[in-house]
């Protein structure tokens, strides 16, 4: 889901993460508020988050942001780990 998010989709959903609203990721990415606002509901529709009374889009959102960049935190973590390992048993031999 979140792979299918452009480059500036992503920095978009970041800045929500951060809880940045409309009006401060228009100014922080010099886009319209419009422009924000087509590139929101393109990331709730990619993320296949539906709009109702009982979810709070930009919540789940985050979430799914949130859980994503933990996941590549731990894969970085892992390479380094098996980098340092593999360096080690090089030196060693």
């Amino acid at each position: 889901m979140i792979e299918e998010l452009a480059p500036r989709e992503l920095e978009v959903l970041s800045l929500i993460s951060k809880g940045y609203s409309n009006h401060l990721i228009a100014n922080e990415l010099i886009l319209e508020r419009t422009s924000v606002e087509n590139y929101i509901n393109k990331i709730y529709r990619k993320l296949q988050i539906e709009s109702n009374k009982d979810n709070h889009q930009r919540v789940l959102a985050t979430l799914i942001y949130l859980r994503y960049k933990s996941d590549i935190t731990k894969s970085i973590l892992t390479l380094q780990s098996d980098i340092t390992r593999a360096y080690s048993n090089f030196v060693s031999t």
